[in-house]
Formats: C-alpha cells, sequence, structure tokens
C-alpha cells in the first residue's frame, strides 16, 4: 500500500511540477535623441516612440516617434 501511495505521489508531483512561467517586461526604451520637425499641421498630434509587441517574431518592437493625424470619430 506504501509503495502504490509513493508511486502516485511522484506520479502526481512530477507532472504538475512541469508547469512554466512566462514573463513578458517590456524592454528599456533606447537612448535616442529625437529631434522634433516642425508640425506638418494643426492637426497633427506627436506620437511619443513605444514598445510595441511583435506576435509574428514574438518579442517587442521599437515604434519611432512621428507626427500623425488623429482619425475621425463621430458621436452620436
Amino acid at each position: 500500500m506504501k509503495a502504490i501511495i509513493l508511486a502516485l505521489t511522484i506520479f502526481f508531483s512530477s507532472t504538475i511540477s512541469s508547469a512554466q512561467v512566462l514573463v513578458r517586461a517590456k524592454p528599456v526604451s533606447p537612448r535616442i535623441k529625437v529631434i522634433k520637425i516642425k508640425k506638418p499641421s494643426t492637426r497633427h498630434i506627436w506620437i511619443d516612440g513605444h514598445w510595441k509587441w511583435n506576435k509574428k517574431i514574438q518579442k517587442y518592437k521599437w515604434v519611432a516617434s512621428k507626427w500623425v493625424k488623429p482619425k475621425k470619430f463621430y458621436v452620436k
């Protein structure tokens, strides 16, 4: 009886302990000096550089700062 309990304990402990923990932390921002060019129009807004998760390569990828025109949205 003790042998069966020992065998079951070893079996279940080996299957449970095989779990993995994956931590995806954003990397530190690169030390890049960004020079803002003149605003293209009064409607443009500045978007700072940021890290974005890329599912295809399974890594964070740096997105550079830029001026963008906001998308239109309508409120009813």
